[in-house]
């Protein structure tokens, strides 16, 4: 099963980065959004201030906690959802930073083994499945997608529902037929 990814964070000016929220959607619309109680606005970078932080509540998080207990509420979720599955959660994201944010969270508390060891980047997944876009597509993309359904874009629980919906758009144009309890 397809689990699409997305992050907010501090900054992108340093490797090291705060996580203000994660979000994971599966590819039959499940979905989990937590959000970091800890967040310090002091370390956000302008942009993140006035363009993601007030886009945080735009969907009511499912948790927001400390780190920790993030993880172990996004590590409980992720091993639910895979209950009675023969294959693992593949995680797709369309940056790389997305993924690095995702994989500390979980190794906070324990690393699921039903979860993949690195993402797919969405732009790459599509082009293999016949759907040939570029990284600026899936950007555009996306942001028809938002502004047909009224999203935001920095919302991580909003980004990570666009890649979804791009990712079923593709599948319906290259006429793959979309099966989750096969994938």
């Amino acid at each position: 099963m397809y689990i699409f990814i997305d992050t907010e964070f501090s900054r992108f000016d340093q490797p090291v980065t705060a996580l203000l929220s994660l979000a994971c959607v599966t590819e039959d619309g499940r979905s989990w959004y937590g959000v970091n109680a800890d967040f310090d606005e002091k370390d956000a970078t302008y942009f993140v201030r006035e363009h993601v932080l007030p886009r945080v509540d735009d969907q009511p998080a499912d948790i927001k906690d400390t780190l920790v207990v993030l993880s172990a509420s996004l590590n409980q979720w992720l091993t639910e959802i895979n209950r009675d599955r023969m294959e693992g959660l593949t995680v797709i994201t369309d940056y790389s930073g997305d993924w690095y944010h995702f994989e500390d969270l979980l190794r906070l508390t324990d690393f699921p083994s039903c979860v993949s060891k690195s993402p797919d980047m969405i732009h790459v997944h599509l082009n293999e499945a016949g759907a040939v876009l570029e990284a600026a597509d899936v950007s555009r993309r996306n942001a028809d997608f938002m502004s047909r359904n009224n999203l935001k874009a920095h919302c991580a629980f909003s980004d990570a529902q666009a890649l979804r919906a791009l990712w079923q758009e593709c599948c319906v144009e290259n006429e793959n037929e979309v099966i989750s309890d096969e994938w």
